[in-house]
């Protein structure tokens, strides 16, 4: 059986499977992390040969050997995307001595693209090792937790990174100390959406209302982001999910964009069509029950 089988039957069952030997999964009971223990798909398949006559049982700790072999010092870190990351560096000439320093404290988090400049990422590291990521208070109760796209900043190390990574007046001291007691004493939430179209970040009262949505360098986020945005506050509110027709009527420049304008058209005689089926269904109730409430036989 294939090592993906593994894989699937892993998610679809949530069985736990032992580790790696030499491209084979042994069934001892141990907890198998895949995205570590597996073959990562960008291996070449010359590399996934190598990997397996290496004899090692996780592929991190391989990764970790190659690339102390090229830079002749041992490697600590056992992140897949930094270690790939690191080797890109060395194998393209960007290596930075001061990577030798804290390669072992860099987070898989902090690598993007896989291509990140070298000084982006130790600028990173070292907001790790200075603020604590230690939650700066209680999380809010209509919050149902992080998403695939938006997360809840409650730390101190949380905000900086943010706004290290977009640039924007998060990175001043002043200002960021500022937001850190906000958020400290509750005053207000501050949460980042990533998604493929890049990364914002936006601010919320301590009542829900939107205080301000950036993207990298006090941009105006792209629409996505806004629409995911104008969905949470609609999901928190408890107000309905159905903000495209609202949202739209909002948006700056709408007539310059015909897409934009002939969806709204096409929502707006959908939303007519729905509303006269309802009108038509209530009329129908109504005359069903003057038939069911008029007067019986036995008094006629």
């Amino acid at each position: 059986m294939k090592q993906k089988t593994f894989a699937r039957w892993e998610s679809v069952l949530g069985k736990a499977v032992g580790p790696v030997v030499r491209g084979k999964v042994n069934f001892n009971g141990n907890k198998l992390d895949f995205h570590q223990h597996m073959p990562a798909k960008s291996l070449t398949r010359r590399e996934k040969y190598q990997y397996s006559q290496s004899g090692f049982s996780v592929i991190s700790d391989w990764l970790a050997y190659r690339l102390s072999k090229k830079l002749v010092v041992p490697v600590n870190n056992r992140y897949d995307k930094v270690l790939r990351w690191l080797e890109y560096l060395h194998d393209t000439g960007r290596w930075v001595p001061e990577l030798t320093k804290i390669e072992s404290l860099i987070h898989e988090d902090d690598i993007l693209t896989g291509r990140d400049s070298p000084k982006k990422v130790i600028r990173k590291t070292n907001i790790r090792t200075q603020y604590s990521n230690e939650p700066l208070a209680d999380i809010p109760e209509w919050y149902s937790g992080p998403t695939k796209t938006i997360k809840l900043l409650n730390s101190a190390q949380d905000i900086v990174l943010m706004g290290a990574e977009l640039n924007v007046c998060l990175d001043l001291n002043h200002f960021r100390e500022r937001y850190i007691n906000d958020v400290k004493t509750g005053k207000v939430h501050i949460f980042s959406i990533k998604t493929r179209c890049g990364i914002s970040a936006f601010e919320l009262s301590w009542t829900k209302h939107l205080l301000q949505h950036r993207s990298y360098e006090n941009k105006i986020p792209n629409l996505r982001h806004q629409l995911i945005l104008k969905s949470f506050l609609c999901r928190i509110k408890g107000q309905s999910k159905s903000i495209v027709m609202p949202y739209l009527e909002t948006m700056p420049n709408l007539a310059d964009n015909p897409r934009l304008r002939a969806f709204q058209n096409h929502v707006e005689s959908e939303a007519q069509r729905l509303q006269a089926y309802a009108e038509s269904v209530r009329v129908y109730l109504e005359e069903l029950s003057d038939i069911n409430t008029g007067p019986s036989p036995a008094n006629s």
